[in-house]
């Protein structure tokens, strides 16, 4: 059996899914929707999103540390 990493995906492969996502997240049905949960469509790249996760991760991190919080 041979194992697909996400990274060894091709990047027109990447970023033709990219692209489509971005087209889909842009929908007026599918803003619509995600405005009446009250979301917001984002729609960046995996980099940028791989920024976003890192931060949020750190910012939390923090906040439970300062906060005192523990798993006991």
């Amino acid at each position: 059996m041979t194992t697909v990493y996400p990274s060894a995906t091709p990047k027109p492969v990447v970023a033709r899914l990219h692209a489509e996502l971005v087209a889909a997240l842009k929908s007026p049905e599918l803003v619509e929707f995600y405005k009446r949960q009250g979301l917001e469509p984002g729609g960046n790249s995996s980099e940028a999103f791989g920024i976003y996760l890192k931060e949020e991760i750190d910012k939390w991190k923090q906040l439970i540390k300062d906060a005192g919080i523990t798993r006991d």
